[in-house]
C-alpha cells in the first residue's frame, strides 16, 4: 500500500511538470517548426530531468530574450544519395530572434532515426563576448571510446565565425564542460574507457593559437577533485609538470 501511495504521490508531483512540457512549450515549438521538423525535449545532463521543448536566453546583447528550440529532421532518400550522406537524420538547434527563426543555428548529423536525447545550454564564457548556445548529443557515429557525444556551439559574436565549433566529449554536467581557466574562452573535453576504469579531460581553447592560460597546479588539482567526486575515473591528461606552481 505504501508503494502504491508513493507512486501516486510521485505521479501527482510530476504531472504539472509534464503538463508544462506538453503544453505551452510544445505549442511554441510547433508554431515555429518547419514542415519537416519535429520538436524534441532537452534534458539536464547529470540528472536526466526533462527541461521542456524550448529555452529562453539573451544571446544578442539587446533587450529581450531569444527562443532556443531543438528539432529533428529526417533526410529523404534523394537528399542522402545526392550528397553521399550516411546520416539519415539531423538535429537542428533553431533560434527565434525578434519573432524570426534562424534555422540550423547549430546542426548535428545523427547516424540513427530514433529520437535523440538532447542537452542544450546558453551561457556567457567571457565578459567581452556575447553568450553562446551549446548542445551535447550522441550522434551515433563510432569514435573509438565509450558513448561519445558531439559538443557543438554557436553564437552571435563575430569571433565565433572563425572558430572551431564542434568537439567530442562524453556526457558531463555543463559546469565541468564549460569550466573557464583564464581570460580567453575554452571548453573542456572528456573521454572515458569504462572497461579500464579510465578517463581523461583536455582543456581546449576556442581560438586557434590562443595563448595557454596561466593554470596553477592547485587549480587543476581542485578541478580534478570536483570531477572525481562526480566520476572517480577521470584525471588530468598531461600531468602537472605542464602547469605553474602557485
Amino acid at each position: 500500500m505504501k508503494k502504491i501511495l508513493f507512486a501516486a504521490a510521485a505521479l501527482f508531483l510530476l504531472s504539472p511538470a509534464n503538463a508544462a512540457i506538453q503544453g505551452s512549450q510544445s505549442e511554441i515549438a510547433k508554431k515555429y517548426a518547419d514542415k519537416d521538423q519535429t520538436p524534441v525535449v532537452h534534458f539536464v545532463p547529470e540528472s536526466g530531468a526533462a527541461l521542456g521543448f524550448i529555452m529562453y536566453a539573451e544571446l544578442d546583447g539587446e533587450p529581450g530574450e531569444e527562443i532556443i528550440i531543438p528539432y529533428t529532421v529526417r533526410k529523404g532518400t534523394r537528399e542522402i544519395e545526392d550528397r553521399a550522406d550516411i546520416a539519415p537524420q539531423a538535429l537542428l538547434i533553431d533560434v527565434v530572434k525578434n519573432g524570426k527563426k534562424i534555422r540550423g543555428f547549430i546542426e548535428v548529423d545523427l547516424a540513427y532515426v530514433r529520437k535523440p536525447k538532447v542537452y542544450i545550454h546558453a551561457v556567457k564564457l567571457s565578459d567581452s563576448e556575447l553568450p553562446k548556445v551549446f548542445v551535447m548529443v550522441n550522434d551515433g557515429f563510432e569514435k573509438g571510446w565509450d558513448k561519445a557525444f558531439v559538443l557543438a556551439y554557436n553564437g552571435f559574436d563575430s569571433k565565433d565565425a572563425k572558430r572551431q565549433k564542434v568537439y567530442d566529449t562524453v556526457l558531463m554536467p555543463w559546469e565541468f564542460v564549460l569550466k573557464q581557466f583564464g581570460k580567453e574562452p575554452n571548453i573542456v573535453e572528456f573521454s572515458t574507457k569504462l572497461k579500464e576504469n579510465h578517463g581523461k579531460f583536455y582543456i581546449r581553447m576556442l581560438d586557434k593559437g590562443a595563448k595557454w592560460p596561466k593554470i596553477s597546479k592547485k587549480q587543476l588539482e581542485s578541478f580534478t577533485k570536483e570531477l572525481q567526486d562526480y566520476r572517480k575515473e577521470i584525471f588530468w591528461e598531461y600531468g602537472y609538470d605542464t602547469v605553474e606552481e602557485e
